[in-house]
This record gives C-alpha cells, sequence and structure tokens, in this order.
C-alpha cells in the first residue's frame, strides 16, 4: 500500500499524483482513483491521463520522476536505475544523460543491439561463421545468399561496422 501520493506539476485539473509505489492515481468527482496501468510495445507502463478534455497516453516512469524528483533538466532522460522498465519506485528512477542511460542498458543486458534488437536477422553464432567463411575465403555474395542477408550485412560484419564486438559466448559454442 503507498504511503505517499504527490501532486504531478505538468498535469493540469484534474489533479494528478504519483505514489512511491510507483503507480499513477486521478482526482476524479473528488475521489481520488488509481489509473489503469497498460504495457506499452517499448516495454513501459503508461496510463491515459486527462488533459484539458482529451486523452493522453503518458509514460508512468516520466510521471512519477516528474513528482518526486522535480522537473527534468534540460538534455535528460528518466532512467530505471535497476534495468527494470515495470519497477517505477521513485527509488529506481535517476535523471540522466542519453549517454549514461545507454550505458545502464548495456550493464543491465536490455540493450537492443546484436541479436537483441527486433530486426535482427542474424545471430551471434551467424556472426561466428560468417567471420569463419570469411577467414576460409567463401565469397561474401555467397554467405549473403545462404543466410538471406544483404551484400552490404556481410560487408559491415567483415569491415566490423556490424557487430564490431566478438560475440564471445557463440565463439565457445562453435570453438573445436
Amino acid at each position: 500500500m503507498p504511503t505517499e501520493l504527490r501532486r504531478i506539476p505538468s498535469l493540469p485539473e484534474p489533479a494528478h499524483y504519483a505514489d512511491d509505489e510507483g503507480h499513477i492515481w486521478a482526482e476524479r468527482d473528488g475521489v481520488v482513483q488509481l489509473l489503469k496501468e497498460r504495457v506499452l510495445k517499448n516495454g513501459y507502463l503508461a496510463v491515459s491521463v486527462r488533459v484539458c478534455v482529451k486523452d493522453s497516453i503518458r509514460n508512468v516512469h516520466v510521471l512519477v520522476a516528474e513528482a518526486f524528483l522535480g522537473p527534468r533538466p534540460p538534455g535528460q532522460v528518466v532512467r530505471h536505475v535497476d534495468g527494470d522498465k515495470l519497477v517505477n519506485r521513485p527509488s529506481s528512477l535517476e535523471y540522466g544523460t542519453h549517454q549514461a542511460n545507454a550505458a545502464d542498458a548495456r550493464r543491465h543486458g536490455t540493450a537492443r543491439y546484436g541479436e537483441n534488437h527486433p530486426n535482427a536477422k542474424l545471430t551471434a553464432e551467424n556472426v561466428v561463421g560468417v567471420r569463419f567463411a570469411l577467414q576460409m575465403g567463401v565469397a561474401r555474395k555467397a554467405i549473403a545468399q545462404e543466410l538471406g542477408v544483404s551484400l552490404s550485412a556481410i560487408h559491415d560484419i567483415a569491415q566490423k561496422r556490424r557487430w564490431r564486438a566478438e560475440p564471445t559466448a557463440a565463439v565457445a559454442a562453435v570453438a573445436p
């Protein structure tokens, strides 16, 4: 049960509040009610808030940070310091730069690059195979056709413009 409610300054009447558990409340007809949260495609929790006469979808972590941490400084984002997008307690949130947020994502393993990217066509094991095939003299075009990717994708892997870091887990899996 929340122990503290704080007003969200950017939301006009009717009053909206964030609690110390990371939930959003709205005052309707003199009664403060918990708003229903939903998970967006990007993994963040959001609520529908009434602004003037229109409903607006807002990220819960942004509203909680505003209520408990104050206004967001220019050029800063709200960071989930524990790496869990579904935990929006004030103690789990901080303001920081985009770079610090990206470093957090890498540290927590939630960064969307390599095979974790939603548009990834190759796995780390594929990349190891591509590099091995290139060392053995297999033509880039043949590798691209075999894997169903573009020739430029194979070229970028060879030049380490994509998959710069050696996929170590996959290397161990295919090593003799």
